[in-house]
């Protein structure tokens, strides 16, 4: 009986606790029904040693209820679509990655506006950042959170990056979709609009990026000690710049532009950290920001709030602005390009107010600042001689002690060996693999094994040959016996 009432009462605190802290993917039918079943489960354990006929049907019938639960609500979750969209996606997916993709033995990597799939990279041959594993490293999401790129549990989307963003990733190609593409949501990126085109198709265009780096280059030996701030994406990126090695002084890349805001049927001025709320509730409002270019360099928004999905609409000059839901976590949108002189405006339709910004600023990057300091990095990267994905060499000539940044996640089954001799690895930014590295011409090498491979392999193989022999000597007994 004490187990019986121990179980009783840990139920009944984890379900009174899900009521008092609510998450978003269970709902209160979900934790009434699941307190249902274990009583039921409760009420097994107490009538099991009274009538073990009974109880055992009690246990096959709780058993099927929760299977059957379990499926249908997993199942009634999961996103369909029809199998002609399915494929007609897939078909110009492989068009479109006929011109993304890398050639053999080097290396760049190329994203998309749109998101039929965070795994298309590896449905084509390319390498791309959007990913989606149960397995997603949490610090993986925490660095793209931390510049700015839309990310999830699990999951990270690049479509709204910047060309800083894009430069130290090495996103050398990107597909951008037009009004004819119908996947999912989009996002609309004004600073690659103006790139050169590789190759148009009906549904958007590749443009080409030749200011990136490479997958490994050298940045300044602060990088190693380099703190990731918390929902601040102007700073993260403000410092990367700073940290490269082209950097000559510290000047920061991003700068604060100035607008003008209006409101209409919005009670008071709400900016950010205010409730907006509707004067009218039967009709819609609107936030208008509307500012002037003084450069032709891009401008971002940083956008974040506690608003839903449909709480407004965003046009940019009159015409509608795609991107995907904004959450709490502040993104980047590309709003602006070769616009000196020309007045912007932007305007949130309030379609459901009760909600927040947390951000809403505009930001101008200094493009010749960023093309100077990625050209002199750019000198100094890794020229790649042969590539894998587990396995890859080339050669970097580095000006001065430097750490090198690998943009790859970090892992104990990656070695690198500098000029033949293996060097210690670290994280940088908590996320990626760094080393460092001294002046002069240097050969560099990657090879990558899974760790603890052999060891498990060993353990596999004892159990393997543990059990056989456990069953060979219940054979002889029974034989004997």
């Amino acid at each position: 009986m004490f187990e019986a009432f121990t179980f009783f009462f840990f139920m009944l605190s984890i379900s009174i606790g899900f009521i008092l802290y609510p998450q978003s993917y269970l709902q209160s039918w979900q934790i009434v029904l699941g307190f249902g079943i274990s009583m039921g489960i409760l009420y097994g354990l107490i009538a099991q040693t009274r009538a073990h006929m009974r109880s055992r049907r009690l246990w096959i019938s709780l058993v099927l209820i929760e299977l059957v639960l379990n499926s249908g609500i997993n199942l009634a979750r999961l996103g369909y679509v029809m199998n002609s969209d399915f494929t007609n996606y897939q078909a110009s997916l492989d068009l479109w990655s006929q011109s993304l993709s890398a050639p053999d033995n080097t290396f760049f990597r190329s994203e998309k506006t749109i998101a039929r799939s965070k795994n298309d990279s590896l449905q084509v041959p390319t390498y791309g950042i959007s990913h989606f594993s149960s397995t997603f490293e949490k610090e993986s999401e925490l660095f793209f959170e931390a510049i700015g790129v839309r990310q999830g549990v699990a999951f990270v989307s690049y479509s709204n990056g910047t060309l800083l963003t894009d430069a130290l990733l090495g996103i050398k190609t990107t597909f951008i979709a037009n009004d004819q593409a119908s996947y999912n949501h989009r996002w609309e990126r004004k600073d690659l609009e103006v790139l050169d085109v590789v190759q148009q198709f009906e549904e958007g265009t590749v443009v080409q990026n030749d200011n990136v780096l490479s997958i490994a280059y050298p940045m300044k030996p602060i990088l190693k000690a380099m703190k990731v701030p918390v929902n601040q994406p102007v700073v993260m990126q403000n410092q990367l710049s700073n940290a490269l090695v082209g950097t000559l002084s510290p000047k920061n890349i991003f700068t604060r532009i100035p607008s003008q805001m209006s409101y209409s049927n919005i009670k008071g001025r709400p900016f950010v950290h205010q409730t907006i709320q509707l004067e009218n509730s039967e009709e819609k409002g609107s936030i208008t920001l509307t500012f002037t270019p003084e450069t032709d360099d891009p401008i971002y928004l940083e956008l974040a709030g506690d608003m839903e999905e449909d709480s407004f609409k965003m046009t940019l000059n009159g015409k509608e602005y795609f991107f995907y839901p904004v959450e709490s976590r502040p993104v980047l949108l590309s709003i602006a390009s070769k616009k000196k002189g020309i007045p912007q405006t932007i305007e949130f339709t309030i379609q459901k107010d009760q909600f927040s910004f947390t951000r809403l600023n505009l930001y101008s990057l200094n493009e010749i600042l960023l093309q100077d300091r990625i050209q002199q990095t750019k000198a100094q990267e890794l020229k790649i001689d042969t590539f894998s994905s587990t396995h890859f060499s080339g050669t970097m000539t580095v000006e001065e002690e430097s750490t090198v940044l690998t943009t790859i996640p970090y892992s104990i089954g990656w070695t690198v060996r500098v000029d033949g001799q293996p060097v210690e690895t670290f994280k940088i930014l908590d996320s990626l693999l760094g080393f460092s590295i001294s002046p002069g011409k240097h050969s560099v090498e990657y090879h990558y094994k899974t760790p603890y491979l052999i060891e498990g392999s060993m353990i596999s193989f004892a159990s393997i040959v543990f059990i056989i022999l456990i069953l060979l000597t219940r054979r002889k007994k029974t034989d004997a016996s």
